[in-house]
């Protein structure tokens, strides 16, 4: 079980990471583009994260994630800052692919309610 401070830096660090994208990424690659920060998991000694990102369009996949990359230090940067933390955890980007698995769950279930209603 995760504890309290783990949680509660989780929660935190998910809602500056929205923000900083939101107000303060200049990059184009990233810029008022729909993505969505789904999860951030830390490493047991809070040092490590995984940042869990789902971009909605898919042909803007790869350069969202090339800005997401060269702008890990930014963000790094802005939550050592904001969140006063002793170490500022070294954040990796990954791409999310749970909401994609469940819309095809959803479909696979709807085609099937379509044949048996056949």
């Amino acid at each position: 079980m995760k504890s309290f401070r783990a949680e509660k830096l989780k929660k935190m660090t998910k809602e500056e990471l929205s923000i900083i994208l939101r107000e303060k990424i200049q990059d184009p690659r990233i810029r008022e583009k729909y993505i969505t920060i789904t999860d951030v998991e830390f490493s047991n000694d809070l040092k490590q994260a995984d940042v869990y990102v789902y971009v909605h369009n898919k042909e803007e996949k790869d350069a969202v994630f090339n800005g997401l990359k060269s702008a890990t230090k930014f963000f790094q940067e802005e939550i050592g800052k904001k969140l006063k933390l002793r170490y500022t955890p070294i954040l990796h980007f990954k791409e999310d692919k749970t909401l994609d698995k469940g819309m095809k769950v959803i479909e696979i279930l709807n085609k099937i309610k379509d044949e048996k209603n056949n």
